[in-house]
């Protein structure tokens, strides 16, 4: 599920189960992890394959490897706040992962 406000996304968090970050890019995606406090990110992952569906696939494993508990999408806005082509294909992303998993989605504007 897609959650529209940051004070919402943060009532969904359950200690010591991390936050999974994903930065999506149509041919990379970088995956980043917090600390199980939710205090510190680190770097996890680049998934370089092809295929949508293995991405989602390997972003699926891995939240239930790590028990993740929600899951933050960097959302690329132009500096005035308009949407651009990137922007839509990482919301076309968001909800094919929300129909995937039933943790919930904050789009998190990169500006």
């Amino acid at each position: 599920m897609i959650i529209q406000t940051l004070q919402e996304f943060c009532k969904f968090f359950k200690h010591q189960q991390p936050i999974i970050s994903i930065d999506y890019g149509s041919k990379k995606i970088g995956l980043a992890i917090s600390s199980p406090d939710h205090h510190l990110p680190m770097p996890l992952k680049v998934i370089n394959d092809e295929s949508e569906k293995k991405k989602l696939q390997e972003i699926e494993a891995i939240i239930q490897e790590r028990k993740i508990c929600a899951i933050v999408v960097g959302l690329p806005l132009n500096m005035d706040g308009s949407k651009s082509e990137q922007t839509l294909l990482v919301e076309k992303f968001a909800n094919r992962l929300s129909g995937r998993t039933n943790l919930p989605i904050f789009l998190q504007d990169e500006r």
